[in-house]
């Protein structure tokens, strides 16, 4: 029986391509991918109903809930994001950290505008 390494080098990926690539492992049924389109799908009609539900000041955050539920399944299933290492997952969260940032600042400045300048 083969000794399996256990040591933190036994986590770095194979550059030299001593591994065999298998890349039909990743491929995603199309049940999978129907399943996510549906789901996106809904999402629109819901965010289409939001909007002529007179829901008023509070439709942006309806709107912003349904968006992220719609970006989460994409970045899940169809941008293989459950596969993915650990770096993929950092770049993914700093792009969402970056994207948070660009959001709250504009919207707070939007929200605190009838209170009146400096």
């Amino acid at each position: 029986m083969a000794h399996k390494d256990t040591s933190p080098t036994a986590q770095i990926p194979d550059y030299d391509k001593k591994e065999v690539d298998n890349p039909g492992k990743d491929v995603d049924t199309p049940g999978q991918i129907f399943m996510v389109f549906f789901v996106v799908l809904i999402g629109l009609f819901a965010t289409i109903a939001a909007s002529m539900s007179g829901l008023g000041d509070k439709a942006i955050y309806v709107h912003m809930l349904i968006s992220i539920v719609q970006v989460s399944f994409i970045g899940f299933f169809w941008m293989h994001m459950k596969k993915a290492d650990q770096m993929t997952w950092l770049s993914a969260g700093s792009a969402l950290f970056v994207m948070l940032i660009l959001f709250v600042l504009p919207l707070a400045d939007f929200l605190t505008r009838h209170r009146g300048g400096l």
